[in-house]
């Protein structure tokens, strides 16, 4: 009897100390628990307070290709240093939409400190030669009749050459006269199709008539024949032109310009 005592008395000191242990990992994964709880909290509170509180915002532009991402930065002002919680949208739209190169924006704020500006540029149509300072620069516009982007370069091939342009004031910023922005507009519409009919010619004169009405100069490159079109510009009346001026060309020498106005076509030559 003495023997099984002893046995038995065993068994219960080592279910002593396999509870205690067991308590112990059971006290180390509470602990842990609350750490971790702790830290989560900690997260929690730096995510949804300070970071739109304290944080400067974090921002990310898309659509620019004639801008580098310094000079947006600049362009936004001081709101780009402001926290996200004091960030001003309007103000970013308001400061980038000064730049006339901007047709317009879109600026989302992403809490917690994310602020995304989507630019979409103005693009080009035409140009015309201005005279600023006894200098003449170029000055860009867009299907809209906007002018933007002044510079000395001279337009690509595919950006026709307006001249005959009137402007009082400032330049830069302001549209065309109401009857000639379908210049612009129609030009838009043939670069959709064939751009490559600018290559080929190297002005568009506005010449203007009575009652805000007027014509068009069409300066070929190919050819010395300038040619006198009424004020519809389009891709058949540019395929119609150059098959006169190809046909005019082989038949009659020394033509200096080519009507083709009223439905009828007529010329006149170099005496």
């Amino acid at each position: 009897m003495s023997e099984t005592a002893m046995y038995t008395a065993g068994i219960l000191v080592e279910d002593k100390n396999y509870a205690k242990k067991s308590d112990i990992k059971l006290k180390a994964l509470k602990i842990l628990v609350f750490i971790f709880a702790i830290i989560l909290v900690v997260e929690v509170v730096v995510y949804l307070i300070f970071m739109p509180l304290y944080s400067s915002v974090d921002i990310f532009f898309t659509g620019q290709t004639n801008f580098t991402e310094t000079q947006l930065r600049s362009m936004c002002g001081t709101e780009i240093e402001q926290p996200w919680i004091n960030f001003n949208t309007e103000n970013v739209v308001m400061n980038l939409s000064q730049n006339y190169s901007i047709e317009s924006v879109i600026v989302e704020k992403r809490f917690p400190d994310k602020v995304f500006v989507q630019i979409y540029e103005r693009i080009p149509v035409a140009a015309t030669l201005v005279s600023i300072d006894d200098k003449t620069v170029s000055v860009q516009i867009d299907k809209n009749g906007v002018l933007f982007s002044m510079d000395e370069r001279i337009p690509n091939e595919n950006i026709p050459l307006i001249t005959g342009l009137a402007f009082d004031g400032k330049i830069e910023g302001t549209r065309l006269h109401r009857k000639l922005r379908p210049i612009a507009e129609q030009i838009a519409t043939i670069q959709k199709s064939n751009p490559s009919y600018f290559s080929v010619i190297s002005e568009i004169r506005v010449i203007p008539k009575e009652y805000d009405n007027y014509d068009l100069m069409v300066y070929p490159v190919q050819y010395h024949t300038r040619v006198l079109t009424d004020r519809n510009l389009s891709l058949e009346s540019l395929q119609y032109m150059m098959i006169v001026l190809d046909v005019i060309d082989k038949l009659e020498e020394n033509v200096k310009e080519v009507d083709l106005r009223y439905g009828s076509v007529s010329y006149k030559t170099v005496l």
